[in-house]
């Protein structure tokens, strides 16, 4: 029943890609050592139909050709710029850290609008 609702699925979409950012984040810390290791991280969340790029023709629903409710809340993972240590390494774990706590706060956020959703959607029915 709730899963049909917009909100619900940008809120629960928000809260999937902070969590895999997490994840990638602690591979990053895991790997500050190892030689070679590229540092990455997830594109910012979108929902795609929603961006500036106007009129461009995009799957906005699951029913439209090419798409499913994952593609249209899925993010690409990007390498992270910065200095490049001696052996290759490009993790910097300040900048980790940064970004540890901007996931978090991302995750709080979005499950705080799901909860939310959710108590309007029982006020409105009734069920508080």
């Amino acid at each position: 029943m709730y899963g049909s609702l917009s909100l619900l699925k940008i809120a629960t979409g928000a809260a999937r890609h902070a969590a895999s950012r997490q994840t990638l984040i602690a591979q990053n810390v895991a790997n500050a050592d190892t030689p070679g290791y590229r540092a990455r991280d997830l594109e910012a969340f979108k929902v795609h139909g929603t961006s500036e790029d106007g009129f461009a023709a995009k799957a906005t629903r699951a029913a439209h050709a090419g798409a499913s409710a994952d593609s249209l809340l899925a993010a690409r993972t990007v390498d992270t710029p910065g200095p490049e240590s001696l052996n290759g390494n490009t993790v910097d774990l300040e900048d980790q850290l940064v970004r540890g706590a901007e996931a978090q706060q991302r995750h709080a956020m979005a499950l705080g609008v799901y909860g939310t959703a959710i108590g309007l959607v029982r006020t409105a029915i009734g069920k508080r």
